[in-house]
């Protein structure tokens, strides 16, 4: 571990970088400052897939109560 904080708020810290258009990308070495768009890609592709599978998951749960109801979510 090269910082001694927790896994956390490095999560945070490099979402609030992305979140403002820094192309921090991710592999299995860990997180990376990406130079150009294809080293970016791979992390593209994560993410949205994590998007995609995050969203299933909220469709399958709005009917856990017997509650099928559209639900709103807030973008910041």
């Amino acid at each position: 571990m090269i910082f001694d904080a927790p896994g956390s708020y490095i999560r945070d810290a490099i979402r609030g970088l992305r979140q403002n258009g820094n192309p921090v990308g991710s592999g299995y070495k860990g997180y990376f400052w990406a130079e150009t768009a294809d080293e970016l890609m791979a992390t593209l592709l994560h993410l949205r897939d994590r998007a995609s599978s995050e969203l299933r998951t909220v469709r399958a749960l709005t009917t856990a109560f017997g509650t099928d109801t559209q639900i709103t979510l807030a973008l910041p």
